[in-house]
């Protein structure tokens, strides 16, 4: 979380790299027990370079975790994450009746996000009802 906040000053995405830090903990103990913590890191690192360097976002967080002597494991599950579907307080119903309109997400490649469910063995619809169950018990913790 240090590291993240020497690149991240906003309130806004310390929140974020929390939020999704804990999410990422929560659904490593059905898909990966015992590596929690890990998750969690991730999750914290995920948009390291976001707020400095947007227009590099991924590929500048590689940048940066290299310079850090950063796990090559952890820096390839960073860079290549994909963003979120949700909001608090949404249901998956109203986020896949979003997900289908053009303008929502407008940069999101439905065909990754498709893929990433079907390789957790979900549909999109379940991982979203799934990433929304995970941010409610973070949220709780």
């Amino acid at each position: 979380l240090e590291l993240t906040k020497t690149y991240n000053k906003e309130d806004f995405h310390i929140h974020h790299a929390e939020t999704v830090g804990k999410v990422l903990g929560v659904l490593s103990r059905e898909y990966d027990p015992g590596n929690e913590a890990y998750w969690i890191a991730v999750g914290i690192l995920h948009d390291i370079d976001f707020e400095l360097w947007p227009e590099q976002h991924c590929s500048k967080a590689q940048e940066l975790l290299r310079e850090l002597d950063i796990d090559e494991s952890v820096i390839h599950a960073v860079v290549s994450h994909g963003y979120g579907l949700c909001s608090e307080g949404m249901e998956a119903k109203s986020v896949m009746k979003k997900f289908k309109a053009k303008k929502f997400a407008a940069g999101w490649s439905r065909e990754v996000i498709a893929q990433g469910a079907e390789m957790l063995g979900l549909t999109v619809p379940e991982l979203a009802a799934k990433t929304l169950a995970a941010m409610t018990a973070a949220e709780q913790q």
